[in-house]
């Protein structure tokens, strides 16, 4: 649906139905149908930026090596709807099996990385379970944000998450937090990805950002953002 709005002036309103509903809860938007029909009621409209991967749209966010395998094996056993049980066992045997690849990341034109880990290009600052990996990240500002973690083993895995959880991996000195325009993420074999939670493309990514590309309907009043200088609801 997104893909075929992108570049129109037709507004989408992202309605939470689904498993993590990340895009309806980054723009606050209640599964209430009377909240519903006052946002559809009320238009008020904002612009979105969009990702571009390899020739494909996206909206959220792409997850490199770990949560791109996790999203893979997910999918190989899927046969209908999902909940936040059916990632158990993906992640359970991705943590014990998964070997951390070399990626070599180049963000509007230079070289920031090329080590062990996994990286995340988020549009967002929501990810699953309350999760804010991209944790600046503003859907309106013609930038991405990317976070690359350096990993070589499970142990630091662990400690990555415990930092995200308190939402401090920024400060890490293991962690690279910035933002891009243009991205391409290259590695010695294929790596897998997701994208908006859904199997990606395998590496080599090329991203760039499409800035204010869609329209979308959210509610005219907001909570305030958790981050005081983000425009967003917590």
């Amino acid at each position: 649906m997104a893909n075929a709005l992108v570049g129109t002036s037709v507004p989408l309103v992202p309605c939470p139905m689904g498993t993590e509903n990340l895009l309806a809860k980054e723009l606050g938007i209640s599964a209430q149908p009377r909240a519903l029909v006052e946002t559809l009621r009320r238009r008020q409209v904002v612009k979105c930026d969009v990702g571009r991967v390899n020739d494909r749209n996206f909206l959220l966010i792409i997850g490199v090596g770990f949560d791109g395998e996790v999203v893979r094996r997910l999918a190989a056993v899927r046969t209908g709807h999902i909940s936040h049980l059916s990632y158990f066992w993906p992640i359970w045997r991705t943590f014990w099996e998964h070997s951390f690849p070399r990626l070599k990341i180049i963000a509007d034109g230079e070289p920031i990385f090329d080590d062990l880990g996994l990286a995340f290009i988020g549009n967002i600052s929501r990810y699953a379970v309350g999760l804010r990996i991209c944790r600046d990240a503003l859907y309106d500002d013609g930038l991405f944000d990317l976070v690359v973690f350096r990993c070589t083993a499970r142990p630091r895995l662990v400690w990555h998450a415990a930092w995200t959880l308190l939402r401090m991996h920024p400060l890490k000195g293991d962690v690279i937090y910035r933002q891009f325009r243009t991205l391409r993420v290259e590695a010695a074999g294929a790596v897998p990805t997701q994208v908006d939670g859904d199997p990606g493309p395998d590496t080599p990514l090329d991203i760039e950002v499409l800035p204010r590309r869609i329209n979308l309907l959210v509610p005219v009043e907001r909570k305030p953002a958790f981050w005081p200088w983000k425009g967003l609801p917590v």
